[in-house]
């Protein structure tokens, strides 16, 4: 139309000065036919205007529907995918903050950040409950070693670690008026029941004990094992002397009666100390049970005995005899005295009995039951029968030097020295010895009241080394305890030495006679000589001479007498009639 209508121009210009009506005319319809193309497309072009307006609206819907489409499903996902993940780990792990470790993040696993953050929690938590569990093994490791550490494995009783405590805290905690009893128990020849019947056995002897003490004492009551066969009891506070004292009779009576072990019949028995003071005073407590248990031995075992002051102060002077015994072994203070033997129808010399004697420097002498009781209790005996030992066959030799005749030399061997190695050192010493003399026989002397099994074939075995070695075997104090004749049978003694307490009534109780004359005529009968200990009268003399004993020893014929003196008295002439 433009183009048009700038043609019309164009002609109308080239033809102004022409006045031509048909000109005009043409133009005219020229103008007004582009006026009307104008108009139509001007129409039309406004016509695609209104529908390129609508189809931009129409767009703008569309593409706006899908945005919110779009966006909607972007944050559906971002909720799926990161929120609600991050909002589940984040609850999981505040829940472990708090302690809880049943979290469940397993699910959660994936290779996004939320996944390794689930991961590592999970982990985290896994590492937890680990250390939780080994914290949990540490508490019980930690209760089951305090446990073992304050009780005895065996009974499962207190043990002396567990006492100290107590009676600390006992101090420390009770009132003044208050009285504590303690109770010291200690079984009565507990060694021979694990000699003969083997520590198993021993062991269920101990467990019985235990469970005695647990029902016979009270809740509140404390009991503990503090030895191998000692046990402590210590009364709740307010236990008066008489309750205490009736508790250990219900012990002993309950001890008492015969149980069989693996077969084996037992009757036990127990020796008791009992002491009571107030509570301010407990740490002293358990001493003086112990002294009191340690006069309830002394005075015949099976028995509860009550702390007194005056025990005290013996004691005290026992142990410093005890020090001193100490020393007097290690400077060689102990020597030998000898007592003459013999034969009881000639009155010749046939044998001397080696006596441990101790000389103190400020007591003097020390009575041998006292220092000898102490050496045992002290396990020193094995020392001191060395010393008598070597103080034997010192005097042997200094006697055939002199060329004086000791036709035989004894020697008193304890119980808990008979199997050692240094016996037989000490023997074959003797032996080698007897070699070189070959006038003195060498016998060892055996107490009938040793807690030794003699038909145990390792006796058996070391008594025949023994023999092996030229050493004779005598039985001491026989009749004293069990007489078995199984162990007269059994280690066939070439002596059987009759004990003192028969000799001694032996003039006025005919009684004793019998059993004198019984002894003597059961050692006739298996070739084993007698010897009458303890005479010290004439009439004794003739009667145990009626009765048959071939051998004697008594204060009347010959009191024990050092080396010197027992070398003159050898000398002297034989002035036996009597």
């Amino acid at each position: 139309a433009g183009k048009q209508q700038n043609q019309a121009i164009k002609y109308i210009d080239d033809s102004v000065k022409v006045d031509d009506k048909p000109a005009l005319d043409a133009l005219y319809n020229l103008d007004k036919a582009a006026a009307a193309e104008i108009t139509e497309k001007r129409n039309n072009v406004q016509g695609s205007l209104d529908i390129l307006d609508r189809a931009s609206q129409l767009s703008f819907i569309v593409v706006l529907l899908i945005a919110i489409s779009i966006s909607g499903f972007v944050a559906w996902l971002i909720e799926v995918v990161i929120i609600r993940p991050a909002t589940h780990v984040a609850h999981e792990i505040k829940k472990l903050a708090n302690g809880e470790l049943n979290i469940q993040v397993a699910s959660l696993k994936s290779t996004t950040e939320i996944g390794t953050i689930a991961t590592a929690t999970e982990t985290f938590r896994d590492t937890l409950l680990s250390l939780e569990k080994a914290q949990r093994e540490l508490f019980l490791s930690k209760k089951m070693a305090e446990k073992h550490a304050l009780h005895d494995g065996l009974t499962e009783l207190a043990n002396r670690r567990y006492l100290d405590t107590k009676i600390k805290a006992i101090v420390a905690s009770a009132k003044q008026q208050q009285i504590t009893c303690a109770l010291h128990i200690d079984l009565d020849h507990f060694k021979q029941i694990n000699d003969r019947f083997g520590h198993d056995t021993g062991d269920n002897v101990l467990k019985h004990t235990a469970s005695i003490l647990n029902e016979q004492t009270r809740r509140e009551d404390f009991i503990a094992r503090i030895g191998g066969d000692e046990f402590i009891v210590i009364c709740a506070q307010g236990t008066s002397n008489k309750q205490a004292n009736a508790l250990a009779s219900r012990f002993l009576e309950c001890l008492s009666k015969s149980v069989n072990f693996d077969g084996h019949n037992c009757r036990l028995s127990a020796s008791i100390g009992v002491a009571s003071l107030p509570t301010s005073k407990a740490s002293d407590l358990i001493t003086q049970a112990d002294i009191a248990l340690y006069y309830a031995k002394r005075s015949g075992r099976g028995k509860a005995t009550i702390f007194r002051s005056e025990m005290q102060f013996e004691i005290s002077a026992r142990t410093h005899l005890s020090e001193a015994l100490d020393s007097a072994i290690e400077n060689r203070e102990i020597i030998a005295f000898y007592q003459p033997q013999f034969d009881i129808n000639t009155l010749e010399l046939v044998g001397v009995e080696a006596l441990a004697r101790w000389h103190h420097p400020e007591r003097g002498w020390v009575s041998p039951a006292i220092f000898l009781e102490i050496a045992e209790e002290n396990e020193k005996l094995g020392d001191i029968d060395h010393l008598i030992f070597a103080h034997t066959t010192e005097t042997v030799e200094l006697a055939s030097q002199q060329g004086i005749i000791i036709p035989r030399a004894s020697v008193n061997v304890s119980g808990t020295r008979l199997m050692s190695e240094q016996l037989l050192a000490d023997l074959k010493a003797v032996a080698e010895l007897d070699l070189q003399s070959g006038d003195t026989q060498f016998s060892i002397e055996l107490l009938e009241t040793m807690s030794i099994n003699f038909t145990d074939d390792k006796t058996k075995a070391r008594l025949q080394q023994i023999r092996d070695l030229g050493i004779e075997i005598e039985i001491d104090d026989f009749g004293s305890d069990r007489a078995s004749i199984l162990n007269l049978i059994s280690v066939h003694p070439e002596r059987l030495k009759i004990d003192r307490a028969f000799i001694e009534q032996i003039t006025s109780s005919k009684v004793h006679q019998s059993l004198v004359s019984t002894i003597v005529h059961i050692a006739k009968t298996l070739s084993i000589n007698t010897v009458a200990e303890g005479v010290e009268t004439k009439q004794q003399l003739d009667l145990v001479r009626t009765l048959g004993c071939q051998d004697v020893q008594g204060f009347y014929l010959g009191k024990p007498m050092c080396r010197e003196d027992l070398l003159s008295f050898i000398r002297l002439p034989q002035r036996r009639a009597l």
